[in-house]
């Protein structure tokens, strides 16, 4: 891997997680347990347009192994890694759609690999009916991260081919 595009996800996996801990800081949007806008999902998607799908998969799972040990609970790790092969795997099948439909159809598997590891752990799968209101949320989140996506990838287009 040459020099550039290993410095390149670095600071991929750096902002994810930088965005991860601002969004951490922020009070819940919703009384709905597990709504957020999910501003760290944002460098998946630019390194899944930049680099590729082996690249966001690293990337991915470096964020997440990085802030699973921020948080300091191997239950985030779960709860993460669920989520976040769920959105790689739904990336990966719509990888022909719109930016921002791939990023809200990304965000509804998150949460359903979220709320399977919730279901698992607690042992009851009432929890699924909390996916009602999420799959609003990430319609709505998943699109709007999308939209951004979209807007840094075209003004990024030059920087990243190397021009």
């Amino acid at each position: 891997m040459k020099a550039r595009k290993m410095v390149l996800l670095a600071v991929l996996v750096a902002m994810g997680c930088g965005l991860f801990v601002l969004e951490s800081a922020v009070p819940p949007i919703a009384a709905v347990p597990g709504l957020k806008l999910g501003l760290a999902n944002i460098v998946t998607l630019l390194a899944m347009e930049w680099f590729g799908r082996k690249e966001a998969a690293m990337v991915l799972l470096c964020r997440i192994l990085l802030t699973s040990l921020f948080a300091g609970q191997a239950v985030y790790f779960l709860y993460s890694i669920a989520g976040g092969i769920a959105c790689y795997l739904v990336l990966c099948l719509f990888r022909g759609a719109p930016l921002w439909a791939r990023s809200a159809l990304a965000a509804i598997g998150h949460n359903v690999g979220q709320v399977t590891v919730a279901a698992v752990l607690t042992g009851s799968f009432s929890v699924y009916w909390l996916l009602l209101y999420l799959i609003i949320g990430a319609i709505i989140s998943g699109s709007l991260i999308g939209v951004a996506a979209e807007m840094v990838t075209r003004r990024m287009k030059d920087f990243i081919k190397g021009d």
